[in-house]
């Protein structure tokens, strides 16, 4: 599902296996590399802005789902204020990055 403002794009790239070990940090924790782009592919926002970590299960227990929905809320809270520092307040000059990871369109 694609929102009408983003029928045309942009469609970044999304690296559909980014987990802990297909990236490279330094002894600060700042990810250096990213590795494994076998799978990459052109996606439209809202699936770029899928992250499967912020997504409960639904027969999860509901101690582990609120966990994933704290989680998510922290994520989005400080996206959005990295977009407000930088004066980048939207990724594509349209929905704010943040706003598109916070909605339902990024679980679907």
């Amino acid at each position: 599902m694609v929102t009408e403002e983003h029928v045309y794009g942009p469609f970044p790239l999304c690296h559909l296996d980014l987990h802990f070990n297909n990236m490279l940090v330094d002894e600060d924790f700042n990810i250096t590399a990213i590795l494994d782009w076998s799978n990459i592919q052109t996606v439209p926002m809202e699936r770029f802005a899928s992250n499967p970590e912020s997504i409960a299960p639904p027969a999860a227990p509901q101690e582990f789902k609120q966990a994933v929905f704290d989680f998510r809320d922290i994520f989005v809270d400080a996206l959005a204020k990295i977009e407000g520092e930088s004066g980048a307040s939207s990724s594509d000059g349209g929905i704010p990055l943040s706003r598109l990871f916070a909605s339902p369109l990024s679980e679907v």
